[in-house]
């Protein structure tokens, strides 16, 4: 059966419709089994935020990508993107639309939506099977990136490692990486080495021990 006939097109419908009551209790994930071959993670700075890339299909000699910054796909601009693929996402915040779209880390899998072919292929951004990303290197370098799609989970990734994150220089990216389901919580190293980060996702005001 061909890929993208095993992508459940009725779920993007329903989620559009779940989108409109703005309830993050209230939603349906439209994400199917088809997605870019990479992973995200969005930089936030004064500006805005910069998507960059976290990771990339291994045995294609890509790493000198890893955290490139994302342009556009398919000539579409990712703040585009984002704008498109907001009208499935039933949110009540930015930062909640960002993290789902952008974002969406659950362990050591990335399920943001903007990787999604499915999803990318209702709201117009791609057409077919590939992606041509527009890319900026870390070293100010334009490049062009075809992507094709993979099955999710068939495929094996290298992912960016920053290493002890003590140097200016070093972003500090997924140096410390807890994800507590009861707690719902993750956290990271900056850059200076000397901050932890974190972010919590829901509150318990009876749980002292968060």
């Amino acid at each position: 059966i061909p890929k993208r006939e095993r992508y459940p097109d009725m779920l993007i419908p329903l989620a559009e419709t779940a989108a409109i009551l703005k309830d993050v209790h209230t939603s349906v994930s439209p994400l199917g089994w088809g997605e870019l071959p990479i992973e995200v993670t969005p930089f936030y700075t004064d500006d805005g935020f910069e998507l960059r890339i976290t990771a990339v299909i291994a045995g294609y000699d890509l790493e000198e990508l890893l955290l490139a910054r994302i342009d556009a796909i398919n000539g579409v601009p990712v703040e585009e993107c984002l704008q498109r693929i907001s009208k499935m996402v039933s949110y009540e915040s930015e930062t909640w639309l960002r993290y789902k779209v952008l974002d969406g880390k659950s362990g050591e899998d990335c399920y943001a939506y903007i990787l999604d072919t499915g999803i990318l292929r209702w709201c117009g951004i791609i057409g077919d099977d590939m992606a041509e990303l527009d890319v900026t290197d870390i070293n100010g370098e334009e490049w062009v990136l075809n992507l094709y799609e993979e099955e999710r989970y068939s495929y094996e990734k290298t992912r960016y490692d920053s290493g002890t994150g003590a140097e200016e220089s070093d972003v500090g990216i997924d140096l410390m990486w807890q994800n507590y389901y009861e707690k719902n919580e993750w956290c990271k190293l900056l850059s200076d080495g000397e901050t932890l980060y974190f972010r919590f996702f829901s509150c318990v005001p009876d749980d002292m021990s968060v």
